[in-house]
């Protein structure tokens, strides 16, 4: 029985439109010059080379970039493990091939999935404003604890101050009259 890997049209078609400009193709060509580079071993021949960057360049592909965050797009989740390993390398090369994009941070995904940069960045804000909250709750809380007896305190003596003595306000009426 003959392997063949079945690729469905809607993944041709994707393959084909994405990064079709210059700078685009750039990225492509860069990403995958600097993949090619891990593992890599200067004066060492190719059969005792270790190519896992040849590997993860084979199995995974550029998606898009928004504001300096690359989506990377793989075909199974273990290329990610390796490519969150390598990221920093990723990275640096990246930057350094291409100063001009201002590439910070990768996303990845599994392919077939339809996550998209504005989903990732909208889990992410979502976490972080959950976790802001929660600090923010703790930090009332502990607030209350040291402090919440003061401020009842305090409160007592701003109702004291704001009410006038009865002389006072009774000169204050006659003056409105």
């Amino acid at each position: 029985m003959n392997d063949f890997n079945i690729v469905n049209a809607a993944d041709i078609i994707s393959a084909v439109t994405n990064f079709s400009n210059s700078s685009d193709n750039e990225i492509v060509t860069v990403w995958n010059k600097v993949l090619s580079k891990i593992g890599y071993k200067e004066g060492v021949t190719d059969s005792e080379n270790n190519f896992i960057g040849r590997r993860l360049a084979s199995n995974s592909h550029v998606v898009d970039l928004k504001n300096g965050v690359l989506l990377v797009e793989t075909n199974h989740s273990g290329w990610i493990q390796y490519l969150r390993i390598y990221q920093n390398f990723i990275l640096k090369g990246l930057k350094w091939a291409l100063p001009n994009l201002k590439i910070s941070s990768l996303a990845f995904r599994v392919r077939g999935s339809e996550a998209s940069l504005s989903d990732i960045y909208e889990n992410q804000l979502e976490k972080a404003q959950s976790k802001m909250n929660e600090k923010i709750d703790r930090e009332e809380e502990e607030l209350e604890k040291r402090f919440g007896n003061k401020n009842s305190q305090t409160e007592k003596k701003d109702e004291k101050s704001e009410k006038l003595p009865d002389d006072l306000f009774n000169i204050l009426e006659n003056l409105k009259k």
